[in-house]
Order: C-alpha cells, then sequence, then structure tokens
C-alpha cells in the first residue's frame, strides 16, 4: 500500500508517542520498517505497548549501517551518533520502507539539510513513510511543517505557541486543546 507521507509527533517523554509510533509501525504495509536512533533505546528492543502487552514477544533485532543497503525486508532498528552519515544512509538505501526518526531532534536543527529535504522530498518516488518523533512543537523547523503530510500533537509542556513561527489557524487551537486537556495521553491528529 502506498502511503508516502511525512507524519511528525511532537509530545514530552510519557505521553504515549512511543505506543502511537508502534501501532503505525505494526500497521503498516510496506516490507521494510526501520527504527533510526543515536543510541540502543531500551523501549525500542520489542513492539510491547500499554494495550498490546503481548507485543513483547515481536522483538526489533539491530542492523548494523553498513547492512542497510542488504535490507530487504522486516523490522530493523539501527542506530549511529553520527547524524549526518546517518541521514545520507537513509537517503540512499531506504526505499519501500517505514522509517521512524526517534528523537528527531538530534538531527533536525531549524534549517532543513540538503539532505534532509532531499529524503523527505523524494518519499513518494522512493514509496517511503517518514516518522520524525520530537519532544517540543519549538523543536521543529517551520518548513519541516510545510513538507508533513500529518502532525500528531501529544502535551508538550509548553505553554506558549509562537504565531509568528507557526501560521497554521488550525495548530494554534489543536495546541491549546490538548494543552487544557487533563489526559495526559490527549493526542490530536491535524493533516496540513
Amino acid at each position: 500500500m502506498r502511503t508516502n507521507k511525512v507524519f511528525i509527533l511532537i509530545g514530552n517523554r510519557d505521553t504515549g508517542k512511543t505506543d502511537f509510533t508502534k501501532v503505525l509501525v505494526n500497521s503498516s504495509q510496506l516490507p521494510k520498517k526501520l527504527i533510526v536512533d543515536t543510541f540502543d533505546n531500551p523501549v525500542w528492543r520489542n513492539m510491547k505497548t500499554h494495550d498490546h502487552l503481548d507485543w513483547i514477544n515481536t522483538p526489533i533485532p539491530i542492523m548494523d549501517v553498513e547492512d542497510l543497503p542488504f535490507h530487504k525486508q522486516g523490522l530493523y532498528r539501527i542506530f549511529e551518533d553520527d547524524t549526518d552519515f546517518m541521514q545520507d544512509q537513509i537517503d540512499k538505501h531506504c526505499i519501500n520502507s517505514l522509517v521512524v526518526v526517534e528523537d528527531a531532534s538530534r538531527y533536525f536543527g531549524s534549517k532543513l539539510t540538503r539532505s534532509q529535504k532531499k529524503y523527505l522530498l523524494n518519499s513518494k518516488q522512493k514509496n517511503c513513510d517518514i516518522i520524525l518523533v520530537f519532544h517540543y512543537l519549538t523543536q521543529v523547523a517551520p518548513e519541516l511543517l510545510k513538507i508533513a503530510n500529518y502532525v500528531t500533537l501529544f502535551k508538550t509542556g509548553e505553554a506558549f505557541y509562537d504565531e509568528k513561527k507557526y501560521h497554521f489557524p488550525e495548530f494554534r487551537a489543536t495546541f491549546q486543546e490538548v494543552y487544557k486537556s487533563k489526559n495526559q495521553y490527549e493526542n490530536i491528529t491535524i493533516k496540513l
């Protein structure tokens, strides 16, 4: 199934982002799935969520970055602290893939790099879905929101919405609604 979308998830720790992401990963029909991080994150050692405890029986094996060109199918995780190198490898080798970039603020700054633009904008041609996970809205470059198809807002702990930086009227209302909610796991997805 081709969707070729860029998803941005924004939320503080313990708001349900990882469980939400694992459900997206599980529902993807793409043959290759890749969790990208800068270290061996224990929450990504298996697919277990609060609602799917049995998913603990679905381990997520580690793949060496050098093996990425040979990734033909299945769910793997890779980690590398050289984020520029990692993004070049994603751009070069991820085709027919779901790519989850965990803690994307380690990769993305206030401006998108040439490599980032390339793999995000070429996601349709390469049949890729890309999920970028951030902890705070202020970490997300406005330019990135213009490329994204969907944003899911969780609680970020931020009380201030910067209208000068983010020019999306429905985004402000969604941000306020999630912020005011008493539910720790409140989240709302909007199509951009």
